[in-house]
């Protein structure tokens, strides 16, 4: 997968409400052929889109009447020759399950002639394995493209691509046609089997990087925001795999000054000078170069006792450190019984399967209660909760259910929690999801600083559960540096080269969650990396183990921040992570003064609980503030 997780155009995975069919098409697509007995039902979502010129094909014997449905003509299925020139259509749909692919073939057969080499078909067929389909595709010469589950798995809806499509070749035809957008998007939401190894996985996020950087700038925040948000994860599944990283690093610098960060892109640039490209600093004498603020708590009109009795919290299933973090902090400031998730979540209570929490550090045993869509909107008709936390903006719920519960009693306020990897401005859409038009508070992990969001949007980062704080000793910590984790993403394997040469040993031990933390209670120092996110796990973790969090200084709003060099140390770039490293390797005495003072600060600012808390007292004061004021 060359786009982020959270950025998906369509809906992913089996679902049993109706698919949006332009939503998986391509974005090249621009003529359509659409047929099938369901042809009147799905034209209108079809010809709705600006994009799409839709053409039907029908039997016109039939009784069918077409003339209201705004298809640029309907051509006769009796016809002896189709009547569209060749290469002409971009996709052709036929929405009609058929039995098999070989049936499904001959009611394509008479417009294949139309459709260009890029085309896709889309088809319905009576459910069939992925594989099994992959094989009959192959057998007609086509290939697979996506595949998906509806109507509870009885049927399955696919896009193919002839056999030999090379989506890099498409990608540069609609390049060279001035058409950088369309060649970003042909890459970026390229499926998975497209780039069955890292050598294809990095030059396809090369190429979707450059085209990304030819499309235009826009004005608008949200879409400068969502450029970033793309450029970030691109750079980071490719940056980790080149062996001469410095000219990636200082193209995403790039994309750091459109956003009105210059100083976060010489950050950039300065590391891409000490990998040995050269690159030019941006005078950036108007901004601060180097703090990330540490941003006070708003003040709050209401007392500290909790606004909320009991919440519902709207979330996906997957296990989602932010979100598994602040459902355990809910039920620390409001009682377990006042939370309840919906769908149940196993993972929350321990009940997820055998070895998962060898590694993921936010299983809880919480007790809880599996309850069934028509009792929680049972509940809600009853008023049993004071406020809805939709919290799946992977929109892994089925709409229709949502937005069910959300009618439900449209008197309980809702507020929007993202815990996502991305910086983008997502707050119109999701409203717009939601169906909501009363101003809702979206609480965002990744908020940057310095940079316009709407004034709706509040920075609310990871914490730490508070049980889960080890108590601090003062017993000898042996290890004077320890780190563990993922390389392959953002510039991790730039620093964590240079640990490996500084130490004199491999840093590509996988340890369990018990293990490392056991190996944090005996570091004096461990060093975090950006990830998925600017926002980590690590971030959070080695300070509640007392160890000196040895941090690349956050681009986000994080209410009462670590201080540099009282509570945590910065580094800005590869120069300055070597010298601070080598800095407090040297003087241990620092080390364990900060680490004791960073331990003590996040048990007082950064829990769960504490992260819960500013979610209920920001929305109460949110509900209660004037119109206008």
């Amino acid at each position: 997968m060359t786009h982020s997780p959270g950025d998906n155009r369509a809906y992913h995975g089996e679902t049993d409400g109706p698919p949006d069919y332009g939503a998986l098409l391509p974005q090249f697509v621009n003529r359509i052929l659409l047929s099938g007995s369901c042809l009147c039902k799905v034209a209108p979502s079809l010809v709705e889109r600006p994009q799409f010129s839709v053409y039907g094909y029908a039997s016109l014997a039939d009784s069918e009447d077409f003339s209201t449905l705004g298809l640029e003509a309907v051509l006769d299925t009796a016809l002896e020759t189709f009547p569209l020139p060749p290469d002409y259509l971009d996709a052709a749909l036929y929405i009609s399950p058929a039995d098999d692919i070989d049936s499904l073939f001959g009611l394509f057969a008479p417009v294949l002639p139309a459709l260009n080499a890029n085309g896709v078909i889309m088809g319905c067929i009576a459910a069939i394995t992925e594989h099994d389909l992959e094989e009959a595709l192959i057998a007609n010469d086509w290939q697979l493209h996506q595949y998906w589950l509806v109507e509870g798995g009885k049927v399955v809806i696919f896009t193919a691509r002839r056999a030999g499509y090379d989506p890099r070749e498409q990608a540069r035809q609609l390049f060279a046609q001035g058409r950088p957008d369309l060649a970003h998007d042909t890459l970026y939401f390229l499926p998975d089997r497209y780039v069955p190894d890292v050598t294809s996985h990095v030059a396809v996020a090369l190429d979707s990087l450059t085209y990304l950087a030819a499309i235009p700038q826009s004005l608008d925040w949200p879409q400068r925001l969502a450029r970033f948000s793309r450029a970030y994860w691109l750079f980071s599944c490719a940056a980790p795999h080149l062996p001469e990283a410095g000219s990636l690093i200082a193209c995403f610098g790039q994309f750091c000054d459109q956003i009105g960060r210059p100083d976060l892109g010489n950050r950039m640039r300065r590391s891409a000078q000490r990998l040995g490209t050269e690159v030019p600093l941006i005078n950036t004498a108007t901004l601060t170069d180097a703090p990330s603020p540490s941003i006070a708590l708003p003040g709050s009109s209401t007392p500290d006792a909790p606004p909320f009795r009991r919440v519902l919290l709207l979330l996906r299933k997957q296990m989602d450190y932010g979100l598994d973090v602040l459902y355990d902090g809910l039920c620390e400031v409001l009682g377990d019984d006042a939370v309840t998730e919906f769908p149940y979540k196993a993972s929350l209570h321990r009940e997820s399967a055998t070895g998962v929490d060898e590694y993921y550090p936010c299983e809880f045993n919480r007790p809880g209660t599996d309850c069934t869509f028509e009792k929680v909107r049972s509940d809600l008709r009853e008023g049993a909760y004071d406020l809805i936390v939709f919290a799946d903006c992977e929109h892994s719920l089925e709409r229709a259910q949502l937005l069910e519960l959300l009618h439900a009693n449209t008197s309980i306020p809702v507020v929007i929690v993202d815990q996502g990897d991305t910086p983008e401005d997502s707050y119109g859409a999701l409203c717009a999801y939601l169906g909501r038009n009363d101003g809702p508070l979206l609480f965002k992990r990744e908020r940057l600083c310095q940079v316009p969001y709407h004034p709706n949007v509040r920075a609310l980062p990871f914490g730490y559960p508070a049980h889960r704080i080890p108590p601090w000793h003062d017993g000898p910590r042996e290890i004077p540096l320890s780190w563990a984790g993922r390389r392959e993403t953002w510039m991790r394997e730039c620093y964590v080269q240079h640990l490996e040469t500084l130490l004199g040993h491999p840093l590509r031990e996988t340890l369990t969650q018990r293990t490392y933390s056991e190996t944090l209670l005996r570091a004096r120092m461990a060093p975090c990396f950006f990830g998925g996110g600017f926002d980590t796990v690590r971030y959070w973790e080695i300070p509640a183990h007392g160890a000196l969090l040895l941090a690349e200084r956050p681009p986000i709003e994080i209410a009462e921040n670590f201080v540099d060099g009282t509570h945590a140390v910065f580094f800005d770039d590869l120069v300055d992570f070597e010298g601070k490293v080598a800095h407090y390797l040297a003087h241990p005495d620092e080390c364990a003064a900060i680490g004791r003072a960073g331990h003590v600060h996040l048990k007082a600012h950064h829990t769960g609980s504490a992260r819960a808390r500013t979610l209920l007292r920001e929305t109460s004061d949110h509900i209660l503030r004037p119109m206008g004021a």
